[in-house]
């Protein structure tokens, strides 16, 4: 069966019917996002659907107009940029627009497709290796029914990686190609595949992983000689980060998105901490997902644990390393595509690069057991990315629904009095994503109520703080441990920037000013100075209780409210 020619075919099938769930679930997130951009609607009008649909934090004179419509909190690093130039992605969307505008269920089919075809040719990538058939065929198999694709191939907005495989897995074919045939046309079609894919996305450097692991342990020959054809791919890579710096994308300012080339200190501490829990939760299904929201003890123990579980996998692998230069290579290849995702917070949607070398190596596995111990965790390992994978794929697909209500939450719950379109909606404690993703939702789905004219934060939801009136306009805050404590909170500040005593940050509604920092430049004490009384009609006042979002109590003058950590109710 593994063998059957067949193989890239059914892979691709399995893919989107498994997949096939997140079809019927909507719109989540960035979704809203892309379609107020493109579609012109409340804030985002103005802007380009090709240059800035994947600008969330566009950086410049644009940040302040993303903090006074508070889409940015105020303790937002005044050089923070989240900016990614993706203008092939961001055409796929458009055409979305132009052809079925109000149909989500016709966009995920779109997308559904593109995994199908990523994954056909993931599987004629294994074909291409000089690799026993059964192996190529269980390792086409175990990567179409990865779970971890559940949210990439389901969430519309991430239709770039799908891309990113497609034009990456071209071109890994090509390289391939170029190296059995020995003609020059196919490496410049993999260069050009490469060129292609870099348009859809970032993560197609993973694809060049692949492509450098195979010219160091597939090809005979001196070293010099064997590196040679990557020259071509470097220049590439080297013309499009110059003109990505130029045309000013790219990230900086951020805890959770670091710019190698900007940071590369900064890059290289998370690649310490990132690297293998990416790898752990490749091989061992690790929750990578709960990094971002767990507190920095249990983000240590997780770190550990996947740090030691890579020393495990090491050794379970060590003999079929050692023996076949196809498992070196899709090891090397794995470990390598894993590198430019570090660049990012953890999440289990950017596993599609690394599971091509994951599962080509568990594909030689299938084909050559190894003896006593090590074939039964092989056993293992291909039940538990095999059937019990392919079940968790399906079942992971209907998630999405959850992963679209909690971007919507504030939407859904804040206020729907005619009277907030005229006032500043402002959070005691929230998350900013979901602060900032309010007023958009608003403005794409109307029936939730009408958009606030600005939105406010004053403390996290990921920790308890204590709320105090001093008079009759301002409320001192004091987030137990601090402000942007929490991973989450660090999306829109980075280490880099501290804060001081006394310094005071203005924004629209509020001057924030702040008495007392922590040791590492974090606000501890935060005074908020209205401009106008607490009671004026042009704040409504919200927070987040277990039973949801509920009008704020303002306390009276020298009187507080301790509000605990709280997870808003979907």
């Amino acid at each position: 069966m593994f063998a059957s020619k067949r193989v890239p075919a059914v892979a691709a099938l399995l893919a989107i019917v498994l997949a096939l769930p997140s079809a019927f679930v909507g719109l989540a997130g960035d979704d809203y996002y892309h379609r107020a951009l493109i579609l012109g609607l409340g804030d985002l009008s103005g802007k380009s659907p090709i240059l800035d649909m994947f600008a969330f934090l566009p950086g410049g004179e644009s940040n302040a107009r993303f903090l006074e419509l508070g889409l940015m909190p105020w303790w937002s690093d005044p050089g923070i940029r989240a900016a990614f130039f993706r203008p092939i992605s961001a055409a796929t969307h458009v055409l979305d627009y132009a052809l079925w505008p109000d149909s989500p269920l016709l966009q995920h089919a779109h997308s559904l497709l593109w995994m199908g075809l990523g994954t056909y040719i993931v599987a004629r990538v294994y074909r291409a290796m000089p690799v026993a058939p059964v192996a190529a065929g269980a390792a086409a198999l175990m990567f179409a029914v990865e779970d971890a694709h559940a949210v990439t191939a389901g969430w519309i907005a991430n239709r770039n990686a799908l891309l990113c495989l497609v034009f990456g897995g071209l071109a890994l074919l090509a390289h391939l190609r170029s190296h059995r045939d020995g003609d020059r046309r196919w490496l410049a079609a993999g260069v050009a595949g490469i060129a292609v894919g870099l348009l859809c996305g970032e993560a197609t450097l993973g694809a060049l992983a692949y492509i450098a692991a195979f010219q160091l342990t597939m090809v005979g020959g001196p070293l010099l000689k064997r590196l040679l054809p990557l020259v071509p791919y470097g220049a590439l890579v080297v013309v499009w980060r110059l003109a990505y710096n130029y045309l000013g994308y790219g990230a900086s300012g951020s805890g959770l998105y670091i710019d190698p080339g900007r940071q590369p200190l900064d890059f290289a501490g998370a690649l310490v901490e990132r690297w293998p829990l990416m790898v752990s939760a490749q091989w061992f299904q690790l929750p990578s997902d709960i990094w971002m929201l767990a507190p920095r003890g249990f983000q240590v123990g997780m770190v550990a644990f996947s740090m030691a579980s890579v020393v495990g996998l090491a050794a379970w692998l060590w003999p079929v390393l050692r023996q076949r230069p196809e498992a070196r290579m899709w090891a090397l290849g794995m470990a390598l595509s894993v590198i430019p995702l570090c660049a990012a917070f953890p999440m289990a949607r950017l596993l599609l690069f690394p599971g091509i070398g994951a599962f080509g190596l568990l594909g030689v596995l299938v084909a050559h057991p190894p003896a006593g111990w090590r074939r039964t965790v092989s056993g293992i390992m291909v039940i538990v990315h095999g059937p019990l994978s392919a079940v968790m794929l399906f079942a992971m697909s209907f998630s999405i629904i959850v992963f679209g209500l909690a971007f919507s939450t504030g939407a859904r719950h804040a206020p729907t009095h005619p009277e907030l379109a005229d006032q500043s909606l402002v959070f005691v404690n929230n998350s900013e994503l979901i602060g900032a993703y309010t007023g958009i939702m608003r403005s794409v789905e109307p029936q939730w109520g009408p958009p606030p004219r600005r939105i406010a934060q004053l403390s996290a939801l990921t920790t308890s703080s204590t709320v105090t009136r001093e008079d009759d306009d301002t409320l001192v805050v004091v987030p137990d441990g601090g402000l942007l404590r929490g991973s989450l909170e660090q999306l829109f500040w980075g280490t880099g920037h501290r804060f001081a005593a006394g310094e005071v940050v203005a924004s629209n509604d509020f001057d924030a000013e702040i008495r007392a920092v922590t040791d590492d430049g974090r606000p501890a004490v935060i005074a908020y100075h209205f401009r106008e009384p607490l009671e004026s009609a042009a704040y409504c006042f919200v927070y987040w209780t277990d039973d949801g979002l509920e009008p704020f109590p303002l306390p009276a003058a020298g009187e507080g409210i301790t509000l605990p950590v709280t997870v808003p109710a979907l």
